[in-house]
């Protein structure tokens, strides 16, 4: 879990004594991860773009 994020903050702020949260923070604790992987892949190897796009070429004469 990285330091700044949400699920830290709500970790911080509330008492892990309830047990039955903990398996949905672990939860969520795997999909922030998850989504931050995503996210930096995203960011080494952004999405083609419009422009990045080969022209169209006609595939039938008018």
């Amino acid at each position: 879990m990285q330091k700044g994020s949400i699920l830290h903050f709500c970790l911080s702020n509330y008492n892990l004594r309830n047990k039955s949260l903990k398996p949905i923070l672990l939860l969520l604790n795997k999909i922030e991860t998850k989504l931050l992987s995503v996210s930096n892949l995203l960011k080494s190897n952004p999405l083609p773009t419009i422009d990045t796009f080969p022209p169209k070429v006609a595939l039938f004469k008018i």
